[in-house]
């Protein structure tokens, strides 16, 4: 674990606050948006390397599943060796994504010197002393988990200063979504105001927008950096984390950073009466005029009126002009009897499942199995059942409180971890139902990824997601990921609020891994 830091002459701290790395989620089936989110996290650690900042603060959700991939685990123990060469401590805490019934992986990153989570007891960090005679800043850093709603009442934010009695300034790094924002349900201005500590600031996780406001009431700015990848296709803002600076007077200051990510290039059509699919294949060909779409995720989103398109031909387009995947989102409504516009929308049944499993309040072992059961790759088809009654056996022995059902969230507190973006949330006019809607035409096939499941349905080959050979950060890798694994063997996932909703989508392609996979090998440290 990292003492109370002290670094340079810099009369300021400087802290890089990031979040929702979600490494290890392979969106769209794609090994290469893997490859992206980690490459991301890397670009993340880089930038604190070249800055020299006093610490790198995540606020959560480093991986996209409680039960992260080898490959996953090799690159996160890759990073955080990084920063521990650069001296740089890592400081974090446990998102929805992530979070496990018992050890957390912050929790066996800090027994590897890796990392330091966040709690109740300050961390402190001083900027050093000043060879002109200035006062050195002094911060103290305190950690509040992802909490599921029904519990959150019981919180007493109860802080502990310890050595950070005499700190210039006090920031909360936490995972949530927090109210004031529009789509918030957890009010920061209850935590300011219950908070045994003065807060100055509130560096947050769990949105995906980068955002900042003021809590007027107590002058304490609360901000989210933002993801550090694209989790979902609208949104479309470029990706960035927060350089937060500290003064010895307790002054804050705020500036984003923007990361260089895989593009996405959006073709948003109004269609017209008439308009059919040589009116979408034109609007392509415009944005190509400006926008190179090798390699760029492509997003067609259709709205207005016009004619039914197949995906197929738009699809076809893009890959043709090397895109690594397309994605069609039809926004139009069409009613099937008459051939008239009505109230169906196609819309992801993933959301769908996850929108209606917020409200039946299952219990925390019914969440699990309904997670086993519905992640391909957690247990193979043919051990289910095996899987699940085992599981079963050895909770009615051990533990059989954990069956009684939780507080149900109403369907309006549905987290969507993105926030003002709209990100996962119906579009205007959709149908919550949506099991009808993705029948609403046979032109176009509906997507079933789960969106933010980290492991997906297809499997890249041994090599692809690993860390580079020639790094000599990563000697000793491949131990150390068999000790994480082997410290975390049992501990299953109490994310309270799994996310897995996706962009709403109905078609979706990408080039074959035979004809078309490009490298999956990280370069930023070779």
């Amino acid at each position: 674990m990292y003492a109370p830091e002290l670094r340079g002459s810099n009369r300021m701290v400087t802290l890089l606050h990031t979040a929702d790395t979600h490494l290890g989620y392979r969106q769209y089936h794609r090994p290469e948006r893997e490859a992206d989110f980690r490459e991301a996290f890397y670009e993340a650690i880089e930038q604190a390397i070249t800055r020299d900042v006093d610490a790198v603060v995540h606020a959560g959700d480093l991986f996209n599943s409680s039960r992260p991939g080898i490959d996953a685990l090799s690159d996160t123990l890759e990073g955080l060796k990084r920063l521990a060469a650069a001296d740089i401590p890592f400081l974090s805490i446990v998102g929805n994504h992530d979070g496990t019934r018992d050890q957390q992986w912050i929790d066996v990153f800090e027994s590897l010197g890796l990392a330091t989570r966040l709690g109740e007891s300050g961390y402190t960090i001083r900027s050093g002393e000043n060879g002109d005679g200035t006062e050195a800043s002094q911060v103290a850093l305190y950690g509040l988990d992802h909490v599921e709603p029904g519990r959150r009442d019981r919180l007493e934010y109860d802080f502990n200063p310890k050595e950070a009695t005499d700190a210039d300034a006090a920031l909360l790094v936490a995972h949530g979504l927090f109210e004031p924002f529009p789509n918030g349900d957890w009010d920061a201005r209850a935590i300011c105001r219950r908070s045994s500590v003065e807060l100055d600031a509130i560096l947050a996780g769990d949105d995906h927008t980068n955002q900042e406001t003021t809590l007027s009431e107590f002058g304490t700015s609360l901000s989210y950096p933002g993801s550090t990848e694209r989790t979902a296709a609208d949104q479309r803002d470029r990706r960035k984390f927060d350089l937060v600076e500290v003064s010895s007077a307790g002054e804050i200051e705020r500036r984003s950073v923007e990361l260089e990510t895989r593009e996405f290039v959006y073709v948003d059509v109004d269609m017209r009466e008439g308009d059919g699919l040589d009116r979408v294949l034109e609007a392509i060909e415009e944005v190509e005029e400006e926008t190179v779409l090798a390699d760029a995720v492509l997003v067609v989103t259709l709205t207005g009126g016009g004619e039914r398109v197949s995906s197929g031909p738009i699809e076809e387009r893009g890959l043709g002009r090397d895109a690594l995947t397309v994605r069609v989102n039809d926004r139009r409504e069409f009613d099937n009897a008459g051939g008239e516009y009505g109230e169906v929308a196609f819309a992801d049944p993933d959301r769908a499942v996850e929108q209606r499993r917020q409200t039946v309040g299952l219990s925390e072992n019914g969440r699990e199995i309904e997670e086993l059961v519905r992640e391909t790759d957690a247990v193979p088809d043919s051990n289910v059942t095996e899987t699940v009654e085992a599981r079963v056996r050895e909770w009615l022995d051990g533990s059989p409180e954990a069956f009684e059902r939780s507080e149900p969230d109403s369907a309006d507190e549905m987290p969507v971890d993105a926030g003002s973006e709209g990100n996962w949330e119906p579009a205007s006019g959709e149908p919550a139902d949506v099991t009808a809607a993705n029948e609403a035409s046979s032109d176009v096939e509906p997507t079933s990824e789960p969106a933010l499941d980290a492991e997906g349905d297809e499997s890249a080959s041994g090599t692809e997601g690993e860390p580079s050979n020639g790094s000599a950060v990563a000697e000793g890798t491949a131990s150390e990921t068999a000790a994480v694994e082997s410290a975390m063997k049992g501990g299953e996932s109490d994310a309270e609020e799994r996310n897995r909703g996706e962009d709403g989508e109905n078609g979706t392609a990408g080039r074959s891994e035979e004809n078309g996979d490009r490298t999956t090998q990280s370069t930023l440290w070779d």
